[in-house]
């Protein structure tokens, strides 16, 4: 259990015995912006892309599955994370960069948020994780000057943060403002047996509660661990019922706002999870240095879009008069379990209005590009001294399904 913390502790260091070189500003000029109103990335925590009723049959109920009127989902799947372990995905989600060269752009490449300022957008963040303006993921002093409106939800208990979060989002998005926001959930870090309401346990037996109702993440107490078949499957129905309740339950809250709103939102998680479906002795669910498969690797990745949020190409500006608003969910459909992390930086950009023939050869093709993607993932994302990071291929056939076994007869919410 200590695993991420230590990873998050090693990566820290590294970030700060790095060479300070300026950081560059945005030499690309923004054409007409795609979206027509706000675009939002929002980033769960710890969510394994087969317990969601999207990815997978035995999956639990994700507030996504079903159609609302206004909105428009577009599931691509499951896609492969940037690395297993949140900070790095994180700075990476925020910063881009190719599989070659995401740690230069770490370094010294425009933030996404510079990006969106240049496009005439307001930033803002928008983080359940942390309070009292502390930063994580490797944010520093300088990128959150960046940000124009920074708001975090410390008064909040943990188990309504992510609700909270919905609305706090869901009101932004009808403010008249054109903004660029970014979005970290609680989502379902361990510990999870306090993070929703025993009321709403739809999967039972459930592990030991009430020692952990305070804390977003990284706890490793007596009891919390799952070292067993049997501590697992309790372990594995908690981490169902924390699903339902913050990331349908965010969702539920969310998307009737998003209807003519304008917006267009990327959803994903910063890494999957482990959680020992094929058996073993227990351990971390993350941040493995070699981890045995690709869950840990595999995240859910999701696009959410007013109907009409792009507008027609007279408003956007188009030079081609004929050119139509993407069909999101064919282009998820073309590319359905075959995308990673690596496509939503340029596809940010792209939405902005940058042009995806000029930033591909800084960050890669977006979502929209027919051009294959390796669905990789790595553990060892600050590969350092000469060393380059080793890759894990993400293939969602291999993946371990949801075990149905786990919670008693009658107790499944569908």
């Amino acid at each position: 259990p200590f695993s991420p913390l230590a990873q998050g502790a090693i990566m820290a260091g590294l970030h700060a015995l790095e060479d300070d070189r300026p950081r560059q500003a945005v030499a690309i000029a923004p054409g007409p912006a795609l979206a027509r109103g706000d675009i939002v990335l929002v980033i769960d925590e710890s969510i394994a892309a087969r317990y969601l009723d999207i990815n997978h049959p035995a999956g639990v109920r994700s507030g996504l599955a079903r159609a609302r009127r206004g909105v428009v989902t577009a599931n691509f799947g499951v896609a492969a994370a940037v690395t297993n372990c949140s900070a790095g995905s994180n700075l990476t989600l925020r910063y881009g960069g190719t599989r070659e060269t995401y740690r230069e752009a770490a370094e010294d490449m425009p933030s996404i948020w510079a990006y969106a300022r240049r496009a005439g957008r307001r930033t803002v963040y928008l983080d359940a994780q942390r309070e009292r303006g502390a930063l994580q993921n490797l944010m520093t002093p300088a990128e959150a000057a960046e940000i124009d409106d920074f708001v975090q939800l410390g008064t909040t208990p943990v188990a309504e943060r992510d609700r909270a979060l919905a609305r706090r989002l869901g009101a932004r998005l009808g403010n008249g403002v054109a903004e660029f926001i970014l979005v970290n959930k609680v989502g379902a870090h361990f510990p999870i047996a306090d993070k929703f309401p025993l009321a709403a346990a739809r999967y039972r037996p459930l592990p030991p509660r009430g020692r952990t109702a305070g804390i977003t993440d990284i706890a490793a107490l007596p009891g919390q661990a799952a070292d067993s078949d049997e501590e697992w499957r309790r372990y594995r129905n908690a981490y169902r019922n924390t699903l339902v309740w913050s990331t349908a339950g965010f969702f539920d809250l969310l998307l009737p706002r998003v209807a003519g709103s304008g917006a267009v939102l990327l959803y994903t998680a910063d890494h999957g999870q482990n959680l020992y479906e094929r058996g073993g002795a227990g351990g971390p669910t993350h941040c493995v240095p070699e981890p045995a498969g690709g869950e840990e690797g595999a995240v859910p990745l999701v696009v959410i879009a007013a109907a009409g949020a792009e507008g027609t190409a007279a408003e956007r500006g188009a030079a081609e008069p004929s050119t139509a608003p993407t069909d999101w969910r064919a282009v998820a459909a073309a590319r359905r379990d075959a995308m990673s992390h690596f496509r939503i930086f340029p596809t940010l950009l792209a939405l902005m209005g940058y042009e995806s023939a000029t930033t591909a050869p800084l960050y890669g093709p977006t979502l929209l590009s027919p051009e294959p993607d390796p669905m990789t993932f790595t553990p060892n994302y600050n590969a350092s001294l000469g060393r380059d990071p080793s890759w894990y291929r993400v293939d969602p056939a291999a993946l371990a399904a949801p075990p149905t076994g786990d919670y008693a007869a009658g107790t499944r919410d569908r």
